[in-house]
């Protein structure tokens, strides 16, 4: 009974990290003057402030061991940001979308040999019904990709973005999802901040009319999602929350629909349907 109470834990907090992570689109599309790099850092600031006050605890890291993994964690999630913005530079939304959310692949290739987690045939099949599924709601077969650099930059987020998760769980079990968070996010903030300067798009200037909407990226799309993140990946192994995560860009594309007036052509809600299938599927009597 505690093993399932756990993984139920486990499960709805990456539901409400998918959640709250789907909203990153609504609120992107709100920002009309403001570079998405200065966008990224004060994304990182606003959430590292946050935990300063809500993580308990917020004791600094310990030894060089673990300094060293929290630095290794922050540099996984500020090159993804890096790649991930820079990516749309050079190729469609749709093949960013797509490559990006190929993070799961990485991540069950890489589960059994970093974290010795056991991949069974349900996950294999439910990652092929997510990848049908990513692939139908992104409108990638619409586009199609020509390796141009941007696809290039899209494979390297996927890659850090399972690097992430991977060590969220290795990290997660041996600290409070608030304290992770919160240093990961501190140090992380140089990282964006030299990414901002390298760009060449950022600055540090905020347009006054997008204050609401960078706010509520860090304290909705970041505090809340990192902190629901971490705790979902101290009970669920990372080859499962991973395809959980993948109900993200569902959150996006319903969000879209209903609040922007974006229409969802059958193919997507097929799309859909699949992903949130594939999610199910890898949470049915698998054995971690």
């Amino acid at each position: 009974m505690r093993d399932i109470n756990r993984r139920l834990v486990g499960v709805l907090s990456l539901l409400g990290a998918a959640l709250a992570l789907g909203w990153i689109g609504v609120f992107m599309r709100q920002i009309k003057g403001t570079p998405a790099p200065t966008v990224v850092f004060y994304r990182v600031l606003i959430t590292a402030l946050t935990l300063l006050l809500i993580a308990r605890p917020r004791t600094a890291p310990q030894g060089r061991r673990e300094w060293l993994t929290f630095l290794g964690f922050a540099s996984f999630q500020a090159a993804t940001y890096s790649f991930y913005l820079s990516a749309f530079r050079y190729t469609t939304v749709a093949n960013v979308a797509f490559l990006h959310y190929l993070a799961p692949v990485f991540v069950l290739l890489l589960a059994p040999l970093v974290l010795k987690e056991r991949i069974r045939g349900k996950l294999i099949l439910s990652l092929l019904m997510a990848l049908a599924g990513t692939t139908l709601l992104t409108g990638w077969l619409t586009g199609g990709l020509h390796f141009s650099p941007g696809e290039g930059l899209a494979v390297c987020s996927a890659l850090t973005y399972a690097g992430y998760t991977l060590m969220g769980r290795a990290v997660g079990k041996d600290s409070s999802p608030r304290r992770t968070a919160l240093w990961v996010h501190i140090l992380a903030l140089p990282l964006v901040v030299g990414f901002n300067l390298l760009s060449g798009e950022g600055g540090f200037v905020v347009a006054p009319g997008d204050w609401p909407y960078v706010a509520l990226l860090a304290l909705l799309s970041t505090t809340l999602a990192f902190v629901l993140l971490f705790k979902g990946l101290q009970l669920i192994p990372a080859s499962q929350a991973t395809l959980i995560m993948l109900l993200s860009p569902v959150t996006n594309a319903v969000l879209g629909w209903w609040l922007l007036g974006e229409t969802l052509a059958p193919q997507q809600l097929v799309g859909t349907a699949l992903i949130i299938g594939a999610a199910a599927l890898a949470q049915s009597k698998v054995k971690s």
